[in-house]
């Protein structure tokens, strides 16, 4: 073969370094494959998200005392297994809800009822031990666990938990959530 024979395989073949990259460029396939799951994952949110109901918080009653008083006034007797009566948040001191805030929640009035970053830790930290053991709970899950849900750990309460949250951030304002907590916790 002479030299004039060759140069047409030279053109044909790709020089050493094209070729290399070309073998480590994933292909469509794998990039299909890494797609699917989180498409998969955020088409389940959606369905889980638009098939969970919330009851309205007004509806939900919470376990009170019973004040017997005598026509005037003067207090008999409290009747009732809590001694809780409800409040508007409006009669709560400011003291008392920056107290609450800063030790559960500082970011309660940036945040969308939930903490993406707080999902995130809570999330690598149940992973890495093997089982939920952190909730990374903002005060719209808390209230939302305490009032709609039980005190089971598992990946499904916690989802729901997520929706309700987010649900009802969008519902209501986050001091009417505040007032809410404020009266369950």
């Amino acid at each position: 073969m002479t030299d004039d024979d060759a140069a047409p395989l030279l053109d044909v073949l790709p020089d050493e370094p094209e070729r290399r990259r070309r073998l480590h460029r994933p292909g469509k396939r794998a990039l299909l494959l890494l797609a699917v799951p989180p498409v998969l994952l955020g088409l389940g949110f959606v369905a889980f998200y638009a098939s969970t109901d919330v009851p309205r918080p007004e509806s939900i009653a919470n376990p009170q005392v019973s004040i017997i008083a005598y026509t005037d006034g003067t207090e008999l007797g409290r009747v009732g297994a809590q001694n809780r009566i409800e409040v508007p948040l409006s009669r709560v001191s400011l003291a008392a809800q920056q107290a609450v805030l800063a030790a559960e929640n500082r970011e309660y009035y940036s945040e969308p009822g939930i903490s993406p970053k707080g999902i995130a830790r809570a999330a690598l930290a149940n992973l890495r031990g093997g089982g939920v053991k952190q909730g990374a709970s903002t005060i719209t899950q808390q209230y939302a666990k305490n009032v709609y849900l039980s005190q089971e750990r598992t990946i499904t309460r916690k989802m729901r938990e997520i929706v309700i949250a987010l649900k009802l951030d969008r519902s209501y304002s986050k001091d009417e959530v505040l007032g809410f907590y404020l009266n369950t916790v």
